[in-house]
């Protein structure tokens, strides 16, 4: 008689669909305080950091051999690129394999500084 075999079970596919954030109502900022009106530097950078930050969307990250990386996020550490894909997936590639001036050229023709430099 011969042992059974224990039978295959199919995995189990996760599918992760992020909601979009909701949209959150524009509220009117509260007016300078009369001194920081006064300090004309001052009330240009209180006004500047009032403002909200701009949506980058992803940033282009273009490799030595042609391909083209697409990222949420990305840090350099050490010799190495750690990028999150928008799929949240990490990545990590030596730093040499990014072309890097053709990367800085492609995000500045959409208006994103990048910078690859540690």
């Amino acid at each position: 008689m011969e042992p059974e075999q224990p039978q295959e079970r199919p995995q189990t596919q996760i599918i992760v669909i992020q909601q979009p954030a909701p949209a959150t109502p524009v509220t009117q900022a509260a007016p300078l305080p009369a001194a920081v009106q006064n300090d004309a530097a001052l009330a240009d950078g209180l006004a500047a950091a009032r403002s909200p930050v701009r949506e980058i969307g992803e940033f282009i990250l273009v490799r030595r051999d042609g391909g083209v990386l697409f990222a949420a996020a990305y840090s350099i550490i050490g010799a190495n690129i750690r990028w999150i894909s928008r799929e949240g997936l990490r990545h990590t590639l030596p730093l040499a394999e990014i072309d890097a001036e053709t990367t800085a050229a492609m995000n500045e023709a959409r208006g994103v500084t990048l910078q690859l430099q540690n």
